[in-house]
Order: C-alpha cells, then structure tokens, then sequence
C-alpha cells in the first residue's frame, strides 16, 4: 500500500508563494490504491479525487489497540473495573478492585506485576489468610493487618521494583 503525505502549495497566480497544510474542502487527487496520512476522505468529487471535510491533529495519532505516551492530558469517565474473586489469585487482569467473602481458610496467590495494583475488599468471616510474600506498610511496619469478621476489610496491594506491597486501609 502507498502513504501518501500532501501539502498543498498557494499560488499568487502564476507562482508557488507559500506551503499550506491540507484544510476542510481541499481536493486533491489521488493515485489508485493510495490512502492519507493525517486526514478524513469523505467522498469522491470525480475520478481520483476526494474532498477532505475534516483534518486530523497533527502528531502521531495511535489505533485502538496501540499503546501511546499520553502527556497533560485529561480522561474522563473511567471506571474501574469491580470483580466479585471467586478463587484464591489476585490478578488485576480481572479488575483493580476486587472482594470476596471468605467460605473457608484461604491463602491467597497473587499475579501482580510492576506498577499495578489492585484493591482487595475482604470479609474474612470467621476465616483466616494466608498472604503471599509481602512487605506490609503503615503505622506498624512488615505486620499483616489482623481482619475483623462479618465487615470488608480493605487492603491496596502494589508491586513495584520487583517486591510486592501493601498497605491496610480500613474496613467497611
């Protein structure tokens, strides 16, 4: 497939005056098979040609599926995912906040990898944990918090430089 990038040139009548960027209405005709780096074609005004009814940004501008270093920008109705944990790994691929009520004694497994984290809301029941390797953080240091029965208990579990973290919050 051709990329084609177009500038369109201004003319004073006679001679080239200056170098433009393509805007809304331009036509530009172009080679079969070709397709437009940087703009919206919109329709064919005759043989080869399109009519451009809108401009992109300029910048690379990323496809759904790419990843793309976003800088001062503002996101607007996200959500975190919520997921009820039905078995013992918490893995953030299945939502960053997550709860489970306890049936049994459990020890949990975890699939956390450097800069995620996940919210663990938990109601222990009259069961105990069994965490996986962490370093706990708060007001008493490398101290599993103790969990209260019959209310979530909520607990922030980070990895970062290879160590996982994490740090009682409260209950609810």
């Amino acid at each position: 497939m051709t990329v084609v990038k177009f500038v369109k040139s201004i003319y004073n009548g006679s001679d080239v005056v200056a170098l433009g960027e393509l805007a809304s209405g331009d036509t530009v005709a172009l080679p079969a098979g070709s397709t437009i780096e940087g703009v919206t074609p919109t329709g064919a005004t005759g043989t080869g040609n399109v009519v451009f009814s809108s401009v992109l940004p300029t910048g690379t501008v990323v496809g759904t599926t790419d990843s793309q270093t976003l800088t001062n920008k503002t996101l607007t109705g996200y959500t975190e995912t919520v997921y009820n944990l039905t078995g013992t790994e918490i893995n953030p691929a299945n939502g960053t906040i997550q709860y489970k009520t306890l049936g049994a004694n459990t020890t949990f497994t975890e699939a956390i990898g450097d800069g995620q984290c996940v919210t663990l809301m938990l109601n222990p029941a009259t069961y105990t944990v069994t965490w996986p390797t962490i370093t706990w953080i708060g007001n008493v240091a490398s101290t599993a918090p103790t969990l209260t029965a019959s209310v979530y208990n909520c607990v922030t579990l980070f990895q970062f430089g290879g160590t996982l973290y994490g740090k009682f919050e409260g209950r609810v």
